[in-house]
């Protein structure tokens, strides 16, 4: 199973392709045949369910959890990508490094609240941040997520402020993205709900991706490919266990004569353990008739071996390999004169054999534990004993190292516990060299993968074959139409943000949703539901106030997302933890009566944020991201007629009264020094409403002593009701002037936010 494990780079590439709107371009694409589009349900697919638990690595003092591997030894873990990096060439440790040089906290938060919290209607309104995540266990991810809700939650106050994890996982939902609007909609809306409850602002967190629930199956280059089940596959990635308590069976392949009428035996075994198995020569791994050591392994690696040593004997011997593995049963396998005779023998070994470190973990308390590997060049296994031609130093020179030397390259063949000082294995290889390593506690630090995932769940159970895992999981995830599968759900959020634009702040939700932590493999762009126009994306920096992550997708907004302090030594690194820091800001404006501008389609977001790839960020004392301000609620957004109290006039302006004008009348002025029309407002947004005509000129737009546009109203007829809008201000306050520039001007009214 480690070496299918290595194409968990793939898995993640695919998983999330369709996700992301990518395009997967094959240079030989399979032949396939059977139902393309899979109908029916799709599932939520959560990090713990796509990779496993990714891998750790220890020799640093630390580890990391939520990247999908957590780095131990260093001082701390990381979790949270669900994805290897390997695949990529980079190096956990310094990508776990950097995460633990640049911790997030909730001091960002606290930065924030002289913005947030100067408005006196401030914390007067009851809001609940909806989490829905994977809550079916205590490790599960949910948690995780709830863990930076609780740390925000912490240093603010929280007397208005609800949080309702909800779970989407083995829970309410059971995986299936059909239920995500019912359970939505009657958490929020239902009998009993929070709106019953005297809540009337949410905050919708969101961190998910999609896969069909059902495939039907297929076949790729005429290799079938069973059923898909998502339920089966969920039940067998959460009770998989690595297998550490099988058999290690000893076998015989064959016996040849030797021309001086003396036998060789050729022996292999079968490790059907998925680790490493050790067995010491001795009681439980001996040869009868003695020498009971007959230069046997030692170290089994996993999987079925042939030909790994031999053994001469005469013609009247019996040889018999006796061998208790970790099942705890003796097994023995025999060879004499009389068994299977070799058709062919391998040749003699001529090529080198050289010794590897793989890493060294500091587990603590001035204790290393070195990883050694090798590498054997000979297509034929080599058996080199433990003396002169394999030691280590210093002493003892026998260590428990392997002297089965299995042709190709091998990691992590057996450790030894020292000191952190030099460690030297050395080796004479079959081509006559001596080779050597050292380790000390400077060497790269180590890394293991953890648990399991869909690619595992393929490759063992379904059979796909790894060479078709890519484009199997490319169809797969091809049938799942997460547009349609999401519709409602998706339609649920539409109709919150055109209720909250209406309710003149009855009612308000905002969602937010995690970007994705895929960019090296799939782009910048945010994944699904983060990339709807509906949901405020977040992606996450790496530190409170640092660089956008190197794995994070882009997003309207950026918040601090890796790493989270979590636990002991442990620092959790995604776009799943900075989305916390966004809902928490955004509940807290929630909390006030109507500081947020709702306009029926998209999240209060201000101009410099609604792209999907601005990655606008919160900084202290300038206004935005979101489109609130403290004292929002002061002002209302009405038509003001241009002869209305608040517009002040300057120069020689004249009313003229016509019903088609707005309000029954308009006014007019040509240009001249120190004429114009003023008055203040809010928001990002002014609507200018005008006459143009054949002898009417150009006015101009001063924002804020700015000019924002010049305007020709000339035009062959008479025209009423022309508008002008300027959407992209900052969200307020300012001062408008409008300024005769050219000719004459009629200007009827305006569309504003405005105190009275």
């Amino acid at each position: 199973m480690h070496l299918r494990r290595k194409l968990k780079w793939a898995l993640f590439l695919i998983i999330f392709l369709i996700l992301s709107s990518s395009i997967l371009f094959f240079n030989d694409v399979p032949k396939t045949k059977g139902q393309e589009t899979t109908s029916g349900e799709s599932c939520v697919l959560t990090p713990e369910i796509l990779g496993g638990q990714g891998f750790s690595v220890s020799g640093l003092g630390f580890s990391v959890s939520g990247l999908g591997f957590s780095v131990s030894g260093l001082g701390f873990s990381v979790s949270g990508l669900g994805f290897s990096v390997s695949g990529l060439g980079l190096d956990p440790a310094q990508v776990a490094q950097e995460i633990r040089d640049n911790p997030i906290s909730n001091q960002w938060l606290l930065d924030l609240q002289p913005d947030i919290n100067a408005g006196s209607d401030f914390n007067t309104t009851h809001v609940a941040i909806l989490i829905l995540d994977d809550f079916s266990t205590p490790t599960s991810h949910g948690n995780e997520v709830l863990a930076v809700f609780n740390d925000l939650a912490s240093v603010v106050d929280m007397s208005k402020i609800l949080l309702v994890p909800i779970d989407i996982g083995g829970g309410n939902t059971g995986y299936r993205t059909e239920d995500l609007k019912a359970v939505v909609y009657n958490t929020i809306d239902g009998p009993g709900g929070l709106i019953d409850q005297g809540y009337k602002h949410f905050v919708i967190n969101m961190s998910f991706g999609i896969i069909p629930c059902e495939d039907p199956g297929m076949v790729i280059d005429d290799t079938p490919i069973p059923p898909f089940k998502f339920d089966e596959a969920v039940s067998w990635i959460d009770e998989y266990e690595p297998v550490t308590n099988s058999a290690v069976v000893p076998t015989l392949d064959c016996v040849a004569r030797q021309t001086d009428g003396k036998y060789v035996a050729w022996f292999g075994y079968d490790n059907a353990n998925d680790v490493m198995v050790n067995v010491p020569v001795g009681t439980n791994n001996r040869f009868n008739p003695t020498p009971t050591d007959r230069q046997q392994p030692r170290v089994f690696e996993p999987g079925d071996w042939h030909k790994v040593f031999s053994v001469k004997f005469s013609h009247g011997t019996t040889l018999v390999w006796k061998l208790k593995g970790p099942d705890g049963v003796e097994r023995t396998v025999s060879a004499n004169k009389y068994s299977t005779p070799c058709e062919s023998v391998p040749a003699a070994p001529t090529n080198a054999v050289k010794p590897i470190v793989n890493c060294v973990a500091d587990t603590g308390d001035g204790v290393f534990v070195a990883r050694f590997g090798y590498e054997n060049y000979n297509a034929v296994s080599v058996t080199i004993a433990v003396g002169t031609n394999n030691y280590v130093i210093p002493n003892p020179q026998d260590r428990k190292q392997t002297i089965t030397f299995l042709p190709g390259f091998h990691n992590d063949v057996f450790r030894v516990n020292f000191n952190g000082s030099d460690l030297t294995w050395k080796l004479k290889s079959p081509d006559g060299n001596y080779y050597r390593v050292i380790a000390n506690k400077y060497s790269p630090p180590c890394s293991d993968e953890m648990g399991v995932g869909l690619s595992d769940y393929l490759t063992d159970q379904l059979g796909v074959p790894e060479d078709k895992l890519d484009y199997y999981l490319f169809k797969l995830t091809q049938s799942a139409d997460d547009e349609a599968q999401l519709a409602d759900f998706r339609g649920l959020l539409k109709e919150y943000l055109e209720r909250s634009a209406e309710s003149d702040g009855e009612f308000a939700v905002i969602p937010v949703a995690s970007s994705g932590n895929f960019r090296p493999w799939l782009g910048s762009w945010p994944l699904s539901p983060a990339r709807w126009p509906e949901v405020v994306a977040t992606g996450a920096t790496l530190g409170n106030n640092g660089p956008l992550w190197q794995f994070s997708h882009d997003g309207n907004v950026i918040a601090p997302g890796a790493g989270f302090p979590y636990g002991d030594n442990t620092f959790l690194a995604g776009t799943s933890f900075a989305a916390p820091y966004v809902s928490m800001v955004g509940a807290q404006w929630l909390t006030y009566p109507k500081a947020c501008i709702f306009d029926g389609q998209y999240p209060p977001l201000t101009e410099n944020a609604l792209g999907k790839d601005l990655n606008a960020a919160f900084v202290p004392g300038v206004v935005g991201p979101y489109n609130c301000l403290p004292d929002r609620s002061s002002a209302e957004w009405r038509l003001i007629e241009s002869n209305d109290p608040i517009v002040a006039r300057s120069g020689s302006w004249a009313n003229v009264n016509t019903g088609s004008a707005s309000g029954g009348s308009y006014l007019y002025a040509s240009r001249a020094r120190n004429t114009y029309l003023k008055f203040d407002f809010e928001g990002e947004t002014l609507e200018v409403i005008y006459i143009s005509g054949p002898k009417l000129g150009t006015f101009t737009i001063i924002v804020d002593g700015v000019a924002v546009r010049t305007v020709n109203t000339y035009s062959y007829k008479t025209e009423y009701g022309k508008t002008e809008v300027i959407n992209y201000l900052t969200p307020g306050p300012h001062t408008v002037k409008i300024v005769p520039a050219y000719g004459t001007v009629a200007i009827d009214a305006f569309y504003a936010a405005v105190n009275d």
